[in-house]
């Protein structure tokens, strides 16, 4: 453990830019809020004890805005695989504007505040907005080095913290069994990652022959884990998330959601940098994997677009 953390220290000295969160995304930038870090020195707005939301919502393929299928969608190759999703940028635009018979809601409230801060991360509210962070694709081209398409084929597969969903459709694309797709904010859900899953689908004999094979979560890890384990959902083989520790107090939440849902048997991949701006640390994170004593982390350092990054394979003790 602290030869690892060693390992980290240096890390940050020598390449101080892995620090800044950033999106790959040519359409999309972003900025996270108040929060004084020591370790990148710089100031930024963080809400260090935020109040997460209490609902839990399930959605299917019927429930996505089919409005912003008309918008302009980007590709992401990973080997012979093409991913499409819609521009982050052109669907914030799009939602940002009154649509005619489009009444609004309550719960649209999370995504206007983003929308109009140009912030993807309000702790509490808005937990990555519509950002295609580096670390989604970071994460399936290690799976695709790695392991041959058939890691994924007939398995169980979770993404969380999915964003716009890059790694579970690729996990969809590959032959899984059952995809589910979970994201902190509803309007993520139906206005983002269904339309990117119905997009990748090409037909609507696909979508039919998928309802029952893919779904969708939105809500906190902790009530989500609570309702997965009081409704006995079957586990999953296989939990993907990236850039998913950025801040501390999510640590223990993650590690929650993924004892609730992970198959004794199976593997979380963790797509993660060293430190982020507001205070989550990749030592910090081992560290409550340690202090939670249920899973055994591997990790395994590599570079990416020259940002060193870090895979953190977690499986049970």
């Amino acid at each position: 453990m602290f030869a690892f953390c060693r390992l980290v220290a240096t890390t940050l000295a020598t390449s101080i830019k892995i620090t800044d969160l950033s999106s790959s995304s040519n359409c999309k930038s972003f900025q996270f809020g108040f929060y004084t870090s020591q370790r990148v020195g710089k100031t930024e707005e963080f809400d260090s004890s935020p109040g997460y939301i209490t609902d839990v919502g399930k959605f299917s393929l019927a429930d996505g805005n089919t409005d912003v299928l008309k918008l302009r969608s980007l590709t992401h190759r990973v080997g012979s695989l093409d991913l499409l999703y819609l521009c982050p940028s052109d669907l914030g635009k799009f939602l940002s504007q009154p649509q005619p018979g489009r009444t609004h809601k309550a719960e649209d409230s999370a995504l206007e505040s983003v929308l109009k801060s140009s912030r993807d991360v309000i702790p509490g509210v808005m937990e990555g907005g519509l950002t295609v962070w580096d670390g989604s694709k970071h994460l399936i081209a290690h799976l695709a080095a790695k392991f041959s398409p058939s890691l994924f084929c007939g398995r169980r597969v979770l993404e969380l913290g999915c964003g716009c969903g890059l790694p579970g459709l690729t996990a969809l694309k590959c032959g899984a069994s059952v995809v589910t797709f979970q994201d902190y904010n509803h309007e993520v859900i139906t206005n983002w990652t269904i339309p990117n899953v119905l997009l990748n689908l090409g037909s609507t004999l696909d979508t039919e022959a998928l309802q029952s094979s893919v779904s969708f979560y939105s809500g906190d890890w902790v009530q989500l884990a609570r309702r997965w384990e009081s409704e006995g959902e079957e586990p999953y083989d296989l939990i993907l998330t990236a850039e998913t520790i950025y801040r501390p107090d999510l640590y223990d939440r993650l590690l929650r959601a993924v004892a609730a849902t992970l198959n004794k048997h199976g593997s979380v991949f963790l797509m993660c940098k060293a430190a982020y701006g507001p205070g989550g640390t990749l030592c910090d994170f081992v560290e409550a994997v340690d202090a939670n004593g249920l899973f055994r982390p591997e990790i395994t350092e590599m570079q990416e677009d020259g940002v060193v990054k870090f895979i953190v394979q977690l499986t049970w003790k």
